[in-house]
């Protein structure tokens, strides 16, 4: 029975040190995000289609960019969810 209370402790302890880390990763990214936005706020010029273009500031290019990937991930992942689930 104790040996049972040491492995839930253990994966408490775990879990509490793996949000801190979590955490601090994001606060980390966070914190290279805003120095690099205020670094490069020049506007840049985007060429969609021909003719057609848009001029925003680096930063919010990048976010946009890394919007649409991080969108495009989890619905590569959510689809291959939904196919796991209805093939058993």
């Amino acid at each position: 029975m104790h040996e049972e209370s040491y492995v839930i402790i253990s994966e408490i302890i775990s879990l509490y040190i793996m949000s801190q880390i979590n955490f601090a990763l994001i606060f980390c990214f966070g914190l290279a995000l805003v120095y690099f936005s205020m670094e490069n706020n020049t506007p840049t010029t985007v060429k969609i289609f021909k003719g057609v273009s848009v001029s925003l500031p680096l930063a919010a290019l990048l976010l946009i960019s890394g919007g649409l990937g991080a969108f495009a991930a989890w619905s590569f992942a959510a689809w291959n969810g939904l196919e796991l689930s209805t093939a058993f």
